[in-house]
């Protein structure tokens, strides 16, 4: 079929296309990309779900390349041949897969916002009482709490989300090739039905949202709106130039759409990445959350007032409050169930005699002394730390039927570190990944029973054995209390001696 309008701007028109996409659009794409890119491991981006937003912009880049090709051979701009032809073919095949692909990464992203939110909805009505304590409280378990390892986890929702790209991929042919590329298209409609499930569920939420997240998603949707119409507009239009086999009418569908879509592409891609990273950059604060959680980032008269504060009733509440329109309660939520394990531990060797006798000290060790005294001098503040009443005692920590008096200690370890620590666990704190590789190593140790990683299981040992965690969730609660310090809700508790003026 002839797509020509008039001999030769038809093939300008599509070389002009493809030359824009390719030598500018395409840099302009990766140049708004690469600022996430380089920070991806950051705990800042890690709440946002960067991994997810870089794979939607790769598909969509992806998408928008071939669609820039297929211009070229659908034009004619490319001798029609058996090659070209094929090549085409791949092509549209690539651009259908890498487009659902990019929608598919979106939408499981709006999903655990939404899914985030509604557990932080939870945490800020005091539910959070139900994570520490979940023997004593099944009944309070909301369905979001419940299904959270599944339904809200992130690692588990990316393996879900690569089989869905997979199978995607081999029914793309047949998208292609015995329906209609323009069926793609129908994942478009339920992106924008999460977006509006996301918008009305969360728009009476006052969200202190240090991190972006909803003024990024309603962005989102300021973009979606337009594109809807224009689609839905565009899916009627091309079924009905081609029931009229106008092929003028079909090239100025074809091309228009061709534009659209990349101006579309672009659009979302500057939003998912450099809208962020601005909004981001301006703040100072998030700057310092930006910082090694390992490095000295607050006074030691910020870290006093937090001490006071966890052991006050109602600053403790009003904190977590806080910290749940930050997305941050596993920090806190960790830190607890740590601490009563190593006050539990403390209160066992204390009754072996392994501990000084006004119970002050930390244990006694003999070897590794100097490695020993480092882990001495981090532990001491924690195995003292006071938390207020309103907090339960965890149900890992109270149940003493787990093991034997012999083991007992490590299967509450293990417990917490499947809570907390393991890959994908669920409500895995952010930890540098030496630390993260250590406990793996000693608890995959003991799950497996490998008598070959000499690792001390003693009580003294297991006494500091989530001290490097306590030490990166206290730098990062330091953070936030900086951050709860802005609040009128701080000034009133100063007013009332619960925090150190």
């Amino acid at each position: 079929m002839p797509y020509l309008l008039v001999p030769g701007i038809t093939e300008l028109a599509a070389c002009s296309l493809f030359g824009v996409t390719i030598l500018v659009l395409l840099p302009l794409c990766i140049w708004f990309i690469r600022p996430m890119y380089q920070r991806r491991a950051l705990l800042v981006y890690k709440k946002r779900y960067v991994g997810l937003s870089l794979a939607c912009a790769a598909f969509f880049l992806l998408e928008m390349v071939g669609l820039a090709i297929s211009s070229l051979c659908m034009f004619e701009v490319i001798p029609s041949t058996a090659v070209t032809r094929l090549v085409h073919s791949i092509v549209q095949i690539v651009a259908v897969w890498a487009s659902g692909a990019g929608f598919m990464c979106i939408e499981t992203r709006f999903w655990l916002v939404f899914y985030e939110t509604n557990i932080n909805i939870l945490m800020a009505e005091e539910k959070w009482c139900t994570v520490l304590d979940m023997k004593n409280n099944p009944a309070e378990q909301s369905f979001f709490l419940r299904y959270n390892q599944t339904l809200g986890n992130y690692r588990f929702l990316c393996r879900f989300l690569f089989v869905c790209i997979l199978l995607h991929f081999m029914v793309s042919p047949v998208i292609v090739f015995l329906v209609s590329a323009n069926l793609s298209m129908i994942l478009y409609p339920l992106l924008f039905i999460l977006f509006m499930v996301l918008h009305f569920k969360t728009r009476n939420f006052e969200f202190y949202d240090e991190f972006y997240i909803l003024a990024e998603v309603r962005w989102i949707g300021v973009v979606l709106f337009p594109i809807a119409v224009v689609w839905i507009m565009a899916f009627f239009a091309g079924y009905y130039v081609q029931s009229l086999g106008h092929a003028v009418g079909f090239v100025v569908y074809a091309f228009s759409f061709y534009v659209v879509t990349i101006v579309y592409i672009v659009w979302l891609v500057y939003t998912l990445t450099k809208w962020v990273c601005q909004k981001m950059d301006s703040d100072p604060l998030m700057m310092m959350m930006m910082l090694s959680a390992s490095a000295e980032q607050t006074t030691t008269t910020i870290a006093t007032a937090l001490e006071k504060l966890l052991a006050h009733r109602d600053a403790f509440r009003s904190f977590m409050n806080h910290l749940s329109h930050e997305y941050s309660m596993e920090c806190a939520l960790s830190l607890i169930e740590f601490v009563q394990f190593k006050q539990m531990v403390r209160d066992r060797l204390r009754e072996n005699g392994t501990l000084d006798p006004a119970g002050t000290s930390d244990p006694v060790v003999t070897d590794g002394a100097e490695q020993q005294k480092q882990a001495t001098t981090r532990g001491e503040m924690f195995g003292s730390l006071i938390l207020a009443e309103c907090v339960p005692r965890s149900s890992i920590i109270a149940d003493d039927t787990v093991g034997s008096d012999d083991n007992i200690v490590r299967v509450k370890a293990t417990k917490l570190y499947n809570k907390y620590i393991k890959v994908g666990s669920e409500w895995e704190i952010n930890i540098c990944s030496d630390a993260r590789q250590q406990m793996t190593v000693r608890f995959d140790a003991y799950r497996s029973g490998d008598s070959k990683v000499d690792l001390d299981w003693s009580d003294a040992a297991m006494y500091h054995v989530f001290d490097d965690c306590l030490t990166e969730m206290w730098q990062l609660l330091k953070c936030s209390f900086g951050r709860f310090m802005r609040k009128a809700e701080y000034q009133r508790l100063q007013s009332l001696g619960a925090i150190a003026a």
